[in-house]
């Protein structure tokens, strides 16, 4: 299952979306035919610059989608408090 919204920033993305947004991407599974799952949290700008979270636990996939989801402001010092790490 994949979520996708899109949360205002106030750093560059080096591109933003439209009105300074980011995309905020819940993966669900991205290694189905592992025996170790990975489920993976990412947010993009609109050209190269994305960082994500990666864990073998779905519900703290998703608990850290709900925390990304209830910032004002999706900024990359925030989300390095949460683990996230640059791709």
């Amino acid at each position: 299952m994949r979520y996708t919204c899109f949360k205002k920033t106030k750093d560059n993305w080096c591109g933003n979306y439209y009105n300074e947004l980011v995309k905020l991407t819940f993966h669900g599974n991205i290694s189905p035919y592992q025996e170790t799952p990975i489920y993976r949290v990412s947010i993009w700008g609109n050209d190269n610059m994305g960082m994500e979270f990666d864990t073998n636990n779905e519900l703290t996939a998703q608990g850290i989608f709900q925390q990304v989801i209830g910032l004002e402001y999706v900024n990359r010092a925030d989300l390095i408090k949460l683990n996230f790490v640059l791709s």
